[in-house]
């Protein structure tokens, strides 16, 4: 088990892919020859799933926020307490196309 644990370091650079993929494939750009991966660290890629505390970081927002919580409860639609990249991929696909007021709507706390 202790040999496929990560040190901090690791695993922000496989955040790092994770996100530029997401971002490569919301572009319609392949993963392969946009930003340099192998086979390997796509599919690195593609089995990470983030935590809330990434999710929250990689927004810049704090993880205990009400806000957070209930974006990540949105984002992650297969209830299993992760965001996978295909959930990622959804979700930055909404805020990309102008569709905030879904986010907004199922988010806001009265």
């Amino acid at each position: 088990m202790w040999r496929e644990a990560m040190t901090i370091d690791q695993r922000k650079e496989v955040l790092a892919r994770f996100f530029k993929g997401v971002l490569a494939e919301l572009s319609g750009e392949d993963m392969k020859t946009e930003i340099g991966l192998n086979q390997e660290q796509i599919d690195e890629v593609l089995s990470t799933r983030l935590t809330r505390t990434e999710f929250a970081d990689a927004l810049g927002l704090q993880p205990q926020s009400l806000f957070v919580r209930n974006l990540f409860l949105l984002v992650d639609s297969s209830g299993d307490g992760f965001v996978s990249f295909d959930e990622c991929k959804t979700y930055f696909g909404i805020l990309s196309s102008g569709q905030l007021n879904i986010i907004a709507h199922c988010c806001c706390v009265d």
